[in-house]
């Protein structure tokens, strides 16, 4: 039995970080174990009863997740429980009703026979917005297919603009007004470390950055998602045109300046990381 997840990456330095798992699907893969879903009123010390069920059962919860923040009258939960066939879980199912009443309004059970589970009726969030979920080997398709038919400067000029507008919108959206109250070099400092820690939790990798000044920025980049595609698919001469645009996007936003992103190292061309020097201009965008 596994978990079908968002992989979200905190910490810091090239491998120090703790993976997170946000589920927002199940896929059912042994015959020991099931899944069950219930809808529980909201109030305090529900889910300590939910587990006392289970374990005057005698069976043991692998894995509790409850799939949004619970701000209603009731919330989702979602149990999986090992050593538990079928008919297993439709006793443990009637022993939630009788046992927890009006606490739970629904319980419905699930085994390996459905495959996959998909959360119903909720949405993808990150950080309060709605969002996508695009798994990686899909996403790497899609450079393949790019890359692969040797795309015109046409082509990578529209995936670097792409990326502009995403690190423009990253930074409008989530440091745009709430910044305007610190002082330059807080905002700075303040937003450097939101790319840090936001480029990392959307699975792009694990980045580091420096800066002089406001002037000279260094963006180290450790496992950066495009720059793996690229070099899976041996495109030496490539370079990581989404991520420049973003990191060009993201900067310029903060910076209310033009800036231009150089390339120092990168993983396609032989580099054991990213490594990009972004240079801040005089004169206003």
């Amino acid at each position: 039995m596994g978990i079908l997840a968002n992989i979200v990456r905190l910490g810091k330095g090239n491998n120090d970080f703790v993976k997170v798992i946000v589920p927002t699907a199940f896929r059912m893969t042994t015959e020991d174990g099931i899944l069950l879903y219930l809808k529980l009123k909201n109030e305090v010390g529900v889910v300590a009863k939910v587990t006392e069920v289970v374990s005057k059962a005698g069976l043991n919860i692998v894995n509790i997740t409850t799939p949004s923040i619970v701000k209603g009258e009731y919330g989702d939960l979602f149990l999986l429980v090992e050593n538990c066939d079928r008919e297993c879980g439709e006793e443990l199912s009637k022993s939630m009703r009788k046992e927890l009443g009006k606490i739970v309004s629904e319980v419905s059970v699930y085994d390996s026979r459905e495959n996959f589970l998909f959360i119903p009726n909720s949405v993808a969030e990150f950080m309060g917005l709605e969002s996508l979920i695009l798994p990686k080997p899909l996403l790497g398709e899609v450079y393949k297919f790019v890359y692969g038919k040797h795309p015109d400067a046409l082509m990578l000029a529209l995936i670097r603009n792409m990326g502009v507008a995403f690190g423009t919108g990253l930074y409008n959206e989530f440091l745009g007004e709430s910044a305007e109250h610190l002082s330059i070099e807080h905002q700075y400092e303040n937003a450097l470390r939101f790319f840090e820690g936001v480029y990392s939790s959307m699975g792009f990798g694990n980045a580091k950055v420096t800066y002089k000044n406001g002037v000279v920025f260094n963006i180290e980049i450790y496992n950066n998602l495009e720059s793996l595609i690229l070099r899976n698919l041996e495109q030496t001469r490539a370079l990581p045109e989404f991520t420049i645009g973003m990191i060009q996007g993201y900067l310029s936003s903060l910076t209310g300046r033009r800036v231009e992103v150089h390339v120092l190292e990168t993983l396609p061309r032989g580099s054991q990381r990213d490594l990009f020097e972004v240079r801040v201009y005089e004169y206003s965008k």
